[in-house]
């Protein structure tokens, strides 16, 4: 016959890749800080992850604004430590 297909020939599983949880979604979760949730969602920040003083010849101890590291890097494999579920808006 002709040259095998990693995929058609089940040589190939994806979902061996892939993790048997379910990933954590930034936008379930009760943590990204409410003054960016306006933006894109790669600019999301976490307010469980704070941003300690960045040290530079720059800029001694600056920080971002708010002060929290984004939600993608703490939410990096989709098993976030922080996640927690979003609450209904009245529990807010």
């Amino acid at each position: 016959m002709g040259a095998s297909h990693p995929i058609l020939d089940d040589d190939f599983d994806p979902a061996d890749g892939f993790p048997d949880f379910p990933p954590t979604l930034c936008c379930e979760c009760d943590n990204p800080h409410p003054d960016t949730l306006g933006k894109p969602p790669f600019a999301w920040r976490c307010m469980k992850f704070p941003a300690p003083p960045i040290s530079g010849f720059v800029s001694p101890g600056w920080r971002p604004d708010p002060p929290y590291h984004l939600c993608k890097d703490a939410n990096r494999d989709g098993d976030c430590p922080h996640w927690t579920p979003r609450r209904a808006p009245d529990d807010r």
